[in-house]
């Protein structure tokens, strides 16, 4: 097998994720190689005239290869930085987004806003426990429990609460199902887009991802009549839920939510000022 510079895989790897339409091919490379190589993607514009190794040149063909089919960046590498800490990633979860860090931020503060010692935190749907571990992390009076449908979405929550030194709870669980407790706050971010519309994402999506994560139901709201209907039996009085939404679904959620004694406090916008989620308390009688 030929040796092979540094940037001359970087060109070689660019110049095959361009042919595949991936979007920043050549930030891709770099990280690709940066990820073999374990250095810095500054390191290889400085020893660009290094060669790699037999076995780095096979690892990076690998990553090239299945990314030019369109899997992606943190399935190949198995892990993702969500709220600056770092969590495993596989085909059985769905891969955390930075929107989402803007619901966790939402939720720490209104953690900060009860006056317990201990506050009780549900992550429904918890999928790779990125919400709940996150709140776990940053959050030291939160007790977390993360539920979900899916044994193996549960086995990675798992070991990313041990990677990331948090002690939550972990219940396999149909929404409420099989839980028995009362929380203080419920966050979730459940599958919400309409079952029609999720042959058009991204083939990086909808061919990589955990379908039963994605799919809302006919319009999408599916999970959230669920929700609703059944929190306050979950909720202590005056408990909150929070939830993430589709940019277009903030209206539905808050008549969904109003239906069940609930009051939407805050809308919350993403880093593009679109609808992302609400935050709604429980009305108390």
């Amino acid at each position: 097998m030929k040796s092979e510079t540094y940037e001359q895989a970087l060109r070689r790897g660019t110049q095959i994720l361009k042919q595949s339409k991936i979007p920043e091919p050549r930030f891709e490379a770099e990280l690709f190689l940066s990820y073999v190589l374990d250095t810095s993607r500054i390191h290889l514009l400085i020893d660009q005239n290094l060669e790699m190794t037999e076995e780095q040149k096979k690892r990076y063909d690998q990553c090239l290869l299945k990314r030019s089919h369109h899997q992606p960046y943190a399935q190949i590498v198995g892990k993702k930085e969500f709220m600056g800490l770092d969590f495993i990633v596989t085909p059985d979860v769905l891969i955390p987004r930075p929107d989402t860090e803007n619901i966790v931020e939402n939720a720490l503060q209104v953690l900060k806003t009860m006056p317990q010692q201990k506050v009780r935190v549900l992550d429904l749907c918890c999928g790779s426990g990125a919400i709940g571990i996150s709140i776990a992390y940053y959050e030291k009076k939160a007790v977390v429990t993360g539920a979900d449908l899916s044994v193996d979405a549960l086995k990675i929550a798992k070991a990313n609460a041990q990677r990331n030194r948090t002690d939550i709870s972990l219940i396999q669980s149909d929404l409420f199902q099989d839980l028995s407790e009362l929380y203080d706050l419920i966050v979730t971010n459940p599958p919400y887009i309409p079952t029609r519309e999720i042959d058009e994402l991204s083939s990086d999506v909808k061919d990589f991802e955990p379908k039963m994560a994605l799919d809302g139901g006919e319009t999408g709201l599916d999970f959230y009549q669920s929700i609703f209907l059944k929190a306050s039996d979950y909720l202590t009085p005056g408990g909150m839920i929070i939830c993430e939404c589709g940019w277009n679904q903030v209206n539905a959620i808050t008549c969904i939510a109003k239906k069940y004694d609930f009051s939407v406090q805050k809308v919350i916008r993403d880093l593009s000022g679109l609808d992302r989620g609400v935050v709604c308390r429980r009305l108390s009688h």
